[in-house]
């Protein structure tokens, strides 16, 4: 009887392992996946926004300015996407992306190439 119940727990261990293992392994990888992407996207969504920041605004813009203030809003909250609010995504329809002097490069390697003709500033030393 005492053998039985030892066969019947390593029958019911082998179905478990082989059913929770490939399970709580495919789990993790996704969440793992999902985090990075999550990263990679606020990454990009911050280097958008200084780069909206960077341009000075112009004078016909009214204080309240929707795609400047959605970069502040980007840079408030690093690690989360803020999405675009009706009136930045509507100005940003009509008016477009604002050129950068830089552009980011690469996938999550957090590389920036300078554009050609475009000279950095130089400190005095």
């Amino acid at each position: 009887m005492a053998k039985d119940l030892w066969d019947k727990a390593e029958v019911i261990g082998k179905i478990l392992g082989a059913v929770l293992i490939p399970a709580v392994l495919g789990y993790s990888v996704h969440s793992y996946n999902s985090t990075a992407s999550t990263r990679a996207t606020a990454a990009q969504m911050a280097g958008i926004a200084v780069g909206v920041l960077m341009n000075e605004p112009s004078k016909d813009q009214a204080a309240g300015d929707a795609l400047r203030m959605w970069a502040v809003d980007v840079l408030e909250n690093p690690g989360e996407i803020t999405p675009l609010d009706p009136s930045a995504a509507k100005q940003l329809l009509l008016e477009g992306l604002p050129t950068f002097p830089w552009t980011y490069s690469g996938l999550g390697e957090g590389k920036f190439d300078i554009k050609p003709g475009i000279e950095p500033e130089r400190n005095p030393e």
